[in-house]
């Protein structure tokens, strides 16, 4: 609702199911963060669970399956987020500021202002509705924990200026040992991706590590920005690039949940983005053009192996 009053343009209508306004709708989330997030990791989320699990209404029971799959840091610190916006009347103030056609709906009262269709259809399937959105405030929640960036580039070009705007955005940066150097003398504070693997980095062995991969496909890392070894202007054996084409590959497959980054001429296109929201189409484009980048670079190889056969024949 928030983010309404900022692009309300782009903004048709809204309806508010079930959503909190006011500090009263805040009864269990006032509850989580009575205690140090400590000790509701450890106690206070399991007996909150248990609670609505044996709660009868059918809606507890999807709130249930929501709060099992919720991450507990982003439960609490949503949680106090929620109740200060709340207390402060600051969402309300926001929904009743919005120029929109808006409606609130709150338990078992549809509003006698919409239509009789409109109120049997909300009444009928209010469960559906909030299954369809249970997977998107899934992923808010999820991301409620700071957003990293894996950088490793080749080329330099704009890289300073892409960091420095995704860390304006909260996003945490993190990079081989070259990079980092770099992005260090432009003023860029990052964290060294051997703080995440506990290896010392070599020349070959830079991001081949099973936990960056983890973190790439559980979405901990959240983007990947890589451009390979020079290969295509010096065509060379120490030149062919293997852990960044890796990672481009694991970024593009798991696009739903990782932006992969192949072109200094995405980064401004890409921080837009993260600004007002990032869709599946734009995922989609940033996959595709790094799976035909390896695909070039690749077929550069080959032809140049193929070349030195040729070579050799001759001799």
């Amino acid at each position: 609702m928030l983010l309404i009053g900022k692009i309300p343009k782009k903004v048709v209508s809204l309806i508010n199911l079930e959503g909190n306004l006011i500090g009263e709708d805040c009864k269990v989330s006032r509850r989580a963060i009575s205690v140090p997030y400590e000790q509701f990791e450890e106690s206070l989320f399991d007996q909150i669970k248990r609670e609505i699990r044996e709660a009868k209404d059918k809606s507890s029971k999807l709130w249930y399956e929501w709060v099992c799959r919720s991450d507990p840091y982003g439960f609490y610190y949503s949680s106090k987020s929620l109740v200060k916006w709340s207390d402060s009347r600051e969402l309300l103030a926001s929904f009743l500021k919005l120029k929109i056609d808006k409606v609130y709906i709150y338990g078992d009262k549809i509003p006698r202002i919409l239509s009789k269709a409109c109120r049997d259809f909300i009444k009928r399937d209010r469960l559906r509705i909030l299954s369809k959105l249970q997977r998107f405030i899934l992923m808010s929640i999820s991301r409620l924990k700071s957003m990293k960036a894996l950088i490793s580039v080749s080329n330099k070009e704009g890289i300073a200026k892409f960091a420095a705007r995704l860390k304006e955005l909260g996003i945490e940066i993190l990079a081989t040992e070259g990079t980092a150097k770099y992005l260090e003398e432009e003023g860029i504070k990052v964290r060294r991706l051997s703080e995440l693997t506990g290896l010392e980095e070599s020349h070959q062995l830079k991001t081949l590590h099973p936990l960056v991969y983890e973190a790439i496909f559980s979405g901990e890392i959240g983007i990947v920005v890589v451009n390979l070894y020079p290969f295509e202007k010096e065509p060379c054996i120490d030149n062919i690039d293997i852990g960044g084409v890796a990672l481009l590959r694991a970024a593009a497959k798991n696009y739903k949940s990782c932006l992969a980054v192949s072109r200094p001429e995405q980064y401004d296109e890409v921080v837009e983005t993260l600004k007002k929201g990032v869709a599946e189409e734009f995922r989609l484009k940033l996959a595709c053009e790094a799976f035909e980048y390896v695909a070039a670079y690749d077929k550069a190889i080959a032809k140049w192996f193929c070349h030195q056969i040729r070579q050799q024949s001759e001799f």
